[in-house]
């Protein structure tokens, strides 16, 4: 049997270093900013070709290297949301969420999981957060769809938003 090195030893044990401390294997593989990006940017333009397992094989990786990026986590949740597997996407979503909680994109997608697992008042309070999120926007991108979800899932929110708003035009 081979033996290790000195060498591949302290290696090793730099890497369990890394690892028990939650930092990024990136940096320990001398991976830089620009590269992850560059990736990301390919897994996007993958899954914007519906080439899902090619998309799925970067993000898998990015991940694999610094779990703490949003967007890989938001892709792979979409992934899992076009292929049916609510489960895993929510668990995907819900950490882009914890790493970027202001934005609308990742509560639109998570909400449209949680519906997907009959959680639709959890699903309608994130679609909330979306329309709130989007208020201040030049160009809103979900609250439209936000809307409409929440009125085909709660007519009777609607219809109490609508007289609220009626009761405040009055005053």
């Amino acid at each position: 049997m081979t033996e290790l090195t000195k060498e591949q030893k302290e290696d090793i044990g730099k890497l369990g270093e890394v690892i028990a401390a939650g930092d990024p294997l990136s940096e320990f593989f001398g991976v830089d900013e620009a590269y992850m990006h560059t990736v990301e940017k390919t897994a996007f333009d993958f899954y914007s070709k519906e080439q899902y397992e090619d998309a799925r094989v970067l993000i898998e990786g990015l991940i694999a290297l610094d779990s703490r990026r949003y967007y890989p986590h938001l892709m792979l949740g979409e992934i899992l949301l076009h292929e049916g597997d609510a489960a895993s996407a929510t668990g995907h979503l819900e950490k882009a969420d914890e790493l970027k909680p202001d934005d609308p994109c990742v509560k639109f997608k998570l909400a449209q999981a949680k519906i997907q697992l009959d959680a639709q008042d959890a699903g309608i309070e994130l679609l909330e957060q979306v329309l709130e999120l989007e208020d201040e926007v030049e160009v809103p991108r979900f609250s439209q769809k936000a809307l409409l979800i929440i009125a085909a899932l709660d007519p009777e929110r609607v219809r109490e938003a609508r007289a609220e708003s009626a009761a405040g035009d009055v005053d």
